[in-house]
């Protein structure tokens, strides 16, 4: 048995037998070993999406060889920085983001590195949800001390989550 060959490469070999008086060769023969088989790499659709979060998925199936990191790379799909990185471990794989922006686009795909290489998915792009508005709620109370030339009159305001710019 050989061992340490490459992947995907060519030997040629043949036998032969030594005597005391002479050494005898077989014909040469010829084998090629077979390629690594890439890890397969899927980029699942995000999940529970909210305002500022959103859960990365994926399938990340090994090859013939150990995958040696595995992850997502993301980012706000109209940045031009690069992408961040998580790490992730297993065959089907998320990761929770936070801290996103809402009404925001955001791109993402799932990565396997092997020894050979880099295998990616394909991109997938979520957007998170707009904000929550809460209505700011106005109460105009009856009118009171109502007298010929004056009254008093008076209204209870709540503050949603818009800042109130003019009341009266």
């Amino acid at each position: 048995t050989l061992t340490n060959l490459l992947p995907n490469t060519s030997y040629v070999y043949r036998a032969f037998a030594t005597t005391a008086t002479d050494t005898v060769y077989g014909a040469d023969s010829l084998f090629r070993t077979l390629a690594h088989v890439p890890p397969t790499v899927e980029t699942g659709v995000a999940s529970n999406i909210a305002q500022t979060t959103a859960i990365l998925n994926g399938t990340i199936t090994t090859g013939t060889e150990p995958i040696l990191s595995e992850g997502f790379e993301w980012k706000q799909a109209s940045s031009t920085t690069s992408y961040s990185t998580v790490l992730v471990n297993g065959t089907n794989v998320s990761y929770q983001l936070t801290g996103l922006s809402d009404s925001t686009d955001y791109t993402y795909r799932a990565f396997a590195i092997t020894a050979s290489g880099n295998v990616y998915g394909q991109y997938t792009t979520f957007r998170t949800l707009n904000p929550i508005v809460i209505p700011t709620l106005v109460n105009t109370n009856s009118a009171s001390n109502v007298m010929q030339t004056t009254a008093t009159i008076s209204g209870v305001i709540t503050a949603g989550t818009e800042t109130i710019t003019n009341q009266g």
